[in-house]
């Protein structure tokens, strides 16, 4: 199972920092794609690095990162990664599949946020998946109200759950990658001053 996430976390990974690129037979196509990852690399190398935030409902409930299991595995995926994210923008990772306390299947995502502006209550509609393989979601609506989650700092990461059946795991590990659409739509937030 671990090495299935591993391995699901680093497709999703892939689909969500990636542009697409096309294998060509020719020299200038290649140089293209060299191009292309250096720039990427370059600006990978200078993005400040993630800071795990935790939820503002968690804090009051005295969680921290070294007492919950949840919040030690998104800060070892950031430390395994901390250029997490794309620049400019607001990103959903996925770390890891669990059981939560019912032995109900959940995804443990980092919400990401890159901009240069401190968000609240983030909202928008979460699509994992396409119509000829199959929806994990297809327009969830997520929620991330302050009064639970606190401020998404620039440059910030908090841990989401997301519940998944185990019908929307299975169509999840099925997905081929050329499949593993991921959309985020409708996306508002509120600028923290």
């Amino acid at each position: 199972m671990k090495k299935f996430s591993v391995l699901l976390f680093i497709s999703l990974l892939l689909l969500l920092t990636s542009c697409s690129d096309t294998t060509g037979g020719n020299k200038d196509e290649q140089s293209k794609n060299n191009e292309k990852e250096s720039i990427m690399n370059n600006e990978t190398e200078e993005k400040e690095d993630l800071t795990l935030q935790l939820q503002k409902g968690d804090e009051e409930a005295g969680l921290t990162i070294e007492n919950s299991e949840i919040y030690q595995m998104a800060n070892d995926a950031i430390k395994g990664n901390p250029k997490l994210g794309n620049e400019n923008a607001f990103t959903m990772y996925l770390v890891d599949s669990l059981s939560n306390d019912a032995g109900e299947k959940v995804l443990l995502f980092l919400a990401i946020n890159r901009s240069p502006e401190s968000m609240k209550n983030v909202t928008f509609d979460f699509t994992v998946g396409n119509e000829n393989a199959g929806f994990v979601w297809n327009k969830l609506k997520v929620t991330l109200p302050e009064k639970n989650i606190g401020t998404i700092q620039s440059n910030g990461a908090v841990p989401i759950i997301i519940p998944i059946s185990k019908e929307k795991f299975t169509t999840l590990s099925e997905l081929k990658k050329e499949d593993q659409e991921i959309k985020l739509e409708n996306f508002k937030y509120e600028i923290v001053e």
